[in-house]
């Protein structure tokens, strides 16, 4: 028995009526190999979804949908198989040119290809099939990210939430982080906390959901609500708690609020998780001095100063020569003791 191919290709575009009628029908072997793929797919058999679509396109050879299917799922394994992403939807591509879900894509791998400029011919035609669909916007918005073209990444990235408000949470993260970015020169945060805010509520991994929960609690800790952003800092740290970011903030959060523990404490996991974390060792240092534990107060920013990437690092090596003399003299003149 052969089942009808018509629905799931005209999904793509009406212009496929004519590729659609010469292939026929997709036959129940191929049908039933797709849907175990799917099957396989969404308990996370990534793998083994992956053969099961390539068997269907073995029973098929123009079954789109299988192929597309083998795309998502080779693109899922740990490491993705590339190869495979490629060949499947460039296959489809050679007799279903105007097939969207293909052009988008192949226009996703190039973005993530260290030519993401090779996405545009594809994304483009997209674009012109049709121009309200989310998913086209999004890859744009990821291609013009990925070419560090800010304003035009923004741009496409607020056409995907308008075209599908719910579909695509990463646009409202990336949307977040470029006006938490224009926020940080003009400390007004009033459209990154909005954005944002909206965000986290929202479903994605647990390491993006993280970084949204990040930058609200720096944006917090710079509006001076403490409470605010440690609410948010140790959500952050529950769905990453490998991010040594998360307990800067909290560390800095804590000292707006006046906890040195508490700071003390979040600095010093944050230096556990990288030790070579200058502006964590500095703070500590500072911490340490105003409390008169002078020899904790050197060590960290002997620390802070050995990383190269730590701005203030020739404040720190110089803080740690002048504690260093203040002790000598103190030694001197109460005979070492």
């Amino acid at each position: 028995m052969k089942r009808n191919r018509l629905p799931r290709l005209l999904a793509g575009s009406i212009a496929l009526l004519a590729a659609a009628t010469l292939a026929g029908a997709v036959s129940d072997e191929a049908f039933q190999l797709n849907e175990e793929g799917l099957v396989l797919l969404k308990a996370g058999k990534h793998a083994q979804a992956k053969e099961k679509f390539l068997a269907a396109v073995a029973a098929d050879d123009v079954y789109s949908e299988a192929r597309i299917n083998a795309a998502h799922a080779a693109e899922m394994e740990d490491p993705p198989d590339w190869e495979t992403v490629k060949t499947q939807y460039l296959t489809v591509l050679t007799y279903e040119p105007e097939n969207i879900d293909a052009l988008v894509g192949i226009g996703e791998y190039y973005v993530k290809t260290p030519n993401p400029e090779e996405a545009k011919p594809h994304l483009d035609a997209a674009l012109k099939l049709d121009p309200r669909k989310g998913a086209v916007h999004f890859a744009l918005g990821n291609m013009h990210h990925k070419m560090k073209q800010a304003q035009l990444a923004k741009a496409s990235y607020e056409k995907t939430v308008a075209a599908d408000p719910r579909g695509f949470p990463r646009a409202y993260l990336r949307l977040g982080l470029y006006e938490y970015d224009a926020g940080e020169k003009t400390k007004d945060f009033a459209k990154a906390i909005e954005i944002l805010e909206k965000y986290v509520l929202m479903e994605d991994d647990n390491e993006n959901l993280s970084t949204g929960r990040r930058r609200l609690g720096a944006i917090y800790i710079q509006k001076n609500d403490a409470k605010k952003a440690v609410e948010h800092l140790q959500k952050a740290k529950e769905l990453n708690a490998a991010d040594p970011w998360v307990y800067y903030y909290l560390g800095e959060a804590h000292t707006k609020a006046g906890s040195f523990a508490a700071a003390e404490k979040e600095y010093l996991a944050c230096v556990e998780k990288n030790p070579k974390f200058g502006e964590a060792h500095f703070k500590l240092a500072v911490l340490y001095q105003q409390d008169e534990q002078d020899e904790k107060a050197i060590q960290h920013y002997k620390a802070a100063a050995a990383d190269p990437g730590f701005k203030q690092k020739g404040q720190a090596t110089q803080m740690a020569q002048q504690l260093e003399e203040y002790l000598r003299k103190v030694r001197e003149e109460t005979g070492g003791e």
